[in-house]
């Protein structure tokens, strides 16, 4: 596992998702899908980090990376490698404050205008 394996795999199997917090505060996730849990350990593993949730519905199996500093080391690490998230990500290192405890001036209509496909835009949410 490495870098590289990860960007490759996060352009295909991941989305970047954005949740808008009540008080005006943007939170950010990073999830990278697959239906085997077994590639989803090796990441974490590698990672040292993110949650692995099992979808009952549909069994499949989703990593989950919320804390800000962990996402902004794999925006990072991964920025230079990937090419269908590429904008996306390099917005994301620009605009949203990983530094912060919110992220009142991050503009997520601007994030929104990323999105390439239908039926992925919410009222209170964004997938990428």
């Amino acid at each position: 596992m490495d870098w590289d394996y990860l960007a490759g795999f996060f352009d295909g199997e991941g989305n970047l998702h954005i949740n808008y917090i009540k008080n005006k505060t943007y939170q950010l996730f990073i999830r990278i899908y697959s239906s085997d849990e077994r590639i989803l350990k090796e990441i974490q593993n590698f990672l040292k980090y993110g949650k692995i949730y099992e979808k009952m519905k549909t069994g499949v199996f989703e990593l989950v990376i919320s804390k800000k500093e962990y996402c902004r080391q794999v925006l990072e690490s991964i920025k230079d490698k990937v090419i269908l998230k590429r904008n996306q990500i390099a917005f994301l290192l620009d605009n949203f404050e990983f530094n912060k405890s919110n992220n009142l001036r991050f503009d997520l209509d601007k994030f929104r205008g990323f999105i390439t496909r239908k039926n992925v835009v919410r009222k209170n949410h964004t997938l990428i």
